[in-house]
């Protein structure tokens, strides 16, 4: 199992999402706090060239209580035998007691890394992919649609043209 973890810092740093039969025998969950990020993600993912097919390897959206210190959302991501993948995002609870922005952007993040496999970027402090969330939420409601944009961008630009729909 590879997890890829997003740390926050400062701040302690389309289409309809469906429930669906995955690999593993369970149902998809997604709780219903963050449907309306994850379908704002498809659609922009959507729109701006991807493949959004990939939603149905994430087997859940879920709230916990405890992370590793100092990480508010984390996407785990289990390969089988087959060489399929099923991918488990986590975002810390204490994200729903602050700016819905916030939370938008650690889904945004974690969707990134489950459906794409998207690395961190080290040179973009506050950009969707950073490891690194700035602690002023109006910092992203003023630039969202770039970043939104420099976020798929920067997705197709990490992978090879022929593995954004594969497994791995």
């Amino acid at each position: 199992m590879r997890n890829i973890i997003l740390s926050l810092v400062l701040i302690s740093c389309g289409p309809m999402v469906t429930h669906n039969q995955l690999r593993s025998g369970k149902e998809q969950y997604i709780d219903a706090k963050v449907v309306e990020y994850v379908n704002s993600y498809l659609a922009d993912a959507s729109q701006n060239g991807l493949n959004v097919e990939s939603i149905n390897k994430v087997s859940s959206i879920s709230f916990v209580d405890t992370l590793p210190a100092d990480v508010q959302g984390l996407c785990k991501r289990s390969f089988f035998s087959d060489n399929t993948m099923e991918a488990e995002v986590q975002i810390h609870r204490r994200l729903l007691s602050g700016n819905p922005i916030v939370l938008k952007v650690a889904i945004y993040h974690e969707l990134s890394h489950c459906m794409y496999h998207a690395k961190h970027t080290t040179n973009v402090i506050g950009g969707l992919l950073s490891e690194y969330i700035v602690s002023k939420s109006s910092y992203y409601s003023q630039n969202w649609s770039t970043l939104v944009t420099a976020l798929f961008t920067e997705i197709k630009k990490q992978q090879p043209k022929y593995s954004i729909d594969s497994d791995r």
